[in-house]
């Protein structure tokens, strides 16, 4: 596999609230976008990242339902920091980590940021919006104009450390040689569109400079907020 990542502060934000975590070793790939007042939300993505990781170093052998627990722990830990200080209450953080096995992934979910599959030139988004406009969107009660266009499309209805129990979303999804998969916070997506993200990856086609060409992309759209990334591209893999 081919891997690169970048964080961006963008061109608004006075401070990144974004954690980006690599392990090869671990073969576990993290993307969170934290929340908060003052430096809330770096604690939150940071705290979550590491509690995450704490829980799974117990195991030698990662499964799904060790993801599940691990995130568990996680979300318990940072919502008990967040009484701890004023200054922390209601912090919290989306999550978007993929964790492989051979060319198999498990991508565990909360939140708005995203995963996306790049195959055979086509790209579709592997995690749902946990925001309360996609929520409506579902039931029908917005229109696809108005769910795209809608102010507080930035709601969420599930985070972690926001409350003490949370139920993730996890998908699994394999992967052949060529094939891509994109995790990024919502820096990205609101200013790249699925088809222009779709013509980057197949425009630039190695991870350093499709990253990096996207977030400069994200930043003269306006960069109204943190922008991180991370890019895997299967080469030379042995299929399971």
């Amino acid at each position: 596999m081919k891997i690169y990542s970048g964080s961006n502060i963008g061109q608004i934000r006075k401070n990144n609230e974004d954690y980006v975590y690599i392990s090869h070793q671990r073969k576990i790939y993290i993307v969170a976008d934290g929340m908060g007042g003052h430096n809330a939300g770096e604690v939150a993505s940071q705290k979550t990242v590491e509690f995450f990781l704490e829980y799974l170093d117990r195991f030698e052998e990662i499964k799904t339902d060790i993801l599940a627990d691990a995130l568990s722990y996680a979300n318990q830990n940072v919502f008990q920091l967040s009484q701890t200080k004023s200054e922390y209450k209601g912090m919290g953080t989306t999550f978007t980590a993929a964790h492989f096995n051979g060319n198999m992934s498990t991508i565990i979910h909360v939140g708005d940021s995203r995963a996306y599959k790049f195959s055979q030139d086509e790209l579709h988004q592997i995690t749902e919006d946990h925001t309360l406009v996609h929520a409506l969107y579902k039931k029908g009660k917005l229109t696809e104009s108005e769910y795209i266009n809608h102010p507080n499309s930035h709601v969420l209805v599930k985070a972690v450390g926001t409350s003490e129990y949370i139920i993730p979303d996890i998908y699994n999804e394999f992967f052949k040689n060529d094939d891509y998969l994109i995790l990024s916070s919502d820096g990205l997506t609101d200013h790249v569109t699925i088809e222009e993200l779709s013509e980057y990856i197949s425009t630039y086609q190695e991870p350093n400079k499709i990253v990096d060409a996207l977030i400069h992309f994200a930043n003269e759209k306006g960069g109204s907020d943190n922008i991180s990334i991370i890019c895997i591209k299967f080469e030379n893999e042995k299929e399971l």
